[in-house]
């Protein structure tokens, strides 16, 4: 069974539901905007002020890592979150705004990316709908977008569903459709 990488037209009709997604996410989590900072999170402000400027990234994320961990805040290696921190701190400074701002906008980056997997693997712009906004509004999102110190949860899933969406798109490019035929599969993997 062979299906085109994308049907002709596809993109056109996506527009408007990736549209309303992203004014969905912005409406119900547009007040994280303002948000201070929860206690984990000033720790990891503590950390930024404490770490030396360094134009190596590894070497920063290195000592944010040691600073976090003598805290106890942390007792996992996370590079791509603790650079995300350096690159809002180099960027916004020690304001928490730029940092929410970051966490909604990878949020909004998650739901786009589910609706675009969504709509592929089910083939109905309008399941795959349904299925990010509910995703992009429900609650239960909250901490992982609302506060700073959480987003490696968003980037976690970020690149998940990207991987997906790309080994989605190459197989099908080879003439293959390996995550439509494993449809059931796949969601029990979601549904975990």
């Amino acid at each position: 069974m062979t299906f085109p990488a994308e049907p002709p037209g596809e993109s056109p009709k996506k527009r408007p539901y990736l549209f309303l997604l992203i004014i969905a996410v912005f409406l119900v989590y547009g007040n994280a905007f303002f948000n201070g900072l929860s206690r984990d999170d000033m720790a990891i402000f503590q950390a930024l002020q404490s770490v030396p400027p360094s134009n190596n990234f590894l070497e920063l994320c290195h000592k944010l890592e040691t600073v976090l961990e003598s805290f106890h805040q942390s007792g996992f290696w996370r590079p791509l979150t603790y650079v995300s921190f350096v690159i809002d701190q180099k960027i916004w400074g020690p304001d928490p705004f730029g940092f929410h701002a970051t966490n909604i906008f990878l949020h909004a980056g998650v739901v786009v990316v589910l609706f675009m997997l969504c709509a592929r693997l089910l083939a109905s712009a309008h399941l795959g709908f349904m299925i990010a906004l509910l995703y992009a509004i429900h609650p239960v999102h909250f901490e992982a977008v609302g506060l700073i110190h959480n987003r490696s949860d968003i980037l976690c899933l970020f690149f998940l569903l990207s991987s997906l969406y790309g080994l989605d798109a190459y197989s099908r490019k080879k003439g293959r459709v390996l995550l439509s035929e494993e449809i059931p599969n796949v969601w029990y993997f979601v549904g975990s």
